[in-house]
């Protein structure tokens, strides 16, 4: 009987060792995380934050380039999506830094099971270079290619060739607009790759979805698993002769969606929308304090 008690001991012991290891390391990288979080938060300049910016990417660098960062919580940082995968694949850390232009620069880093039987993970860096909105949506990108973005969501979707995932994100642009985006990543021998021929759109050669609104509204972007499809207001503009300038673009109370029909993601407009559980989720709110 007693072989028994202490072999169930056993693993608790092993267990509570592993993670006390594990806290040791990542719990003074943690904290350098929310101490340069909070120093981009309150600095004085953009000089500062741009300073804070690299250093918390050499932080985050360190922390995916560790053992065991996959599995840590880092449950105390507050201003960072740090997401994993619905097959647990991949974890996303990846931040917004604002600017007094009302601008942002982003930061992301992704750190994936390369080998998860032999205990091996690859991590690369995004790169965000958002500039040229109008040809990247139907251009396969790089990771030094990165349009940039805050995710708040990851749609793992199966498909006969080979698995990619949908990343839903939020990007501050500018002082007079706001984007939502839809990502398409996949893993390639080669590594990450972005953007996909995933969508079809009658007015539009798509590789990845962006649309764009007036700075002082909200809009949304989400993924309805049910029904499996991605949901988003559609946009009017405000003031009749204003055109299709997205600075004077909002919600009407209609919604358009992305419906996943023979392996694409097919447009749908006006579609009807009820609000059950997933509908009555808190909806996204852009990071800026107001």
């Amino acid at each position: 009987m007693m072989r028994n008690c202490i072999a169930l001991l056993t693993l608790p012991l092993w267990f509570w060792n592993t993670f006390a290891t594990a806290q040791s390391e990542f719990a003074p990288l943690e904290k350098r995380i929310i101490g340069l979080q909070e120093q981009i938060r309150t600095a004085a300049t953009d000089d500062i934050r741009r300073a804070c910016h690299d250093s918390l990417r050499q932080t985050v660098q360190e922390a995916v380039n560790s053992a065991g960062c996959f599995d840590y919580p880092f449950d105390k940082v507050k201003y960072m999506a740090i997401l994993t995968s619905p097959d647990e694949q991949f974890r996303i850390f990846n931040w917004n830094v604002p600017f007094e232009d009302q601008t942002h620069a982003y930061g992301c880093f992704i750190l994936w099971k390369e080998d998860e039987k032999k205990g091996i993970y690859n991590w690369e860096e995004l790169r965000d270079h958002s500039d040229d909105v109008q040809y990247v949506k139907n251009r396969y990108l790089r990771p030094d290619e990165w349009f940039g973005a805050l995710y708040y969501d990851i749609v793992y979707v199966k498909h006969r060739r080979k698995p990619y995932y949908m990343l839903l994100g939020w990007d501050g642009a500018n002082g007079l607009i706001n984007r939502k985006v839809l990502e398409v990543m996949e893993f390639t021998r080669k590594g990450i790759r972005l953007g996909g021929n995933v969508f079809e759109h009658p007015e539009e050669r798509l590789k990845r979805f962006i649309f764009e609104y007036a700075e002082e509204v909200s809009a949304s972007l989400r993924y309805f698993k049910k029904d499996n499809r991605f949901v988003f207001d559609h946009l009017s503009p405000r003031t009749s002769g204003m055109g299709r300038n997205p600075a004077f673009m909002g919600p009407d109370l209609t919604f358009d969606a992305f419906v996943l029909d023979k392996n694409k993601w097919t447009f749908e407009s006006d579609v009807y929308v009820t609000m059950g559980k997933e509908g009555k989720r808190k909806p996204y709110v852009d990071p800026r304090e107001r």
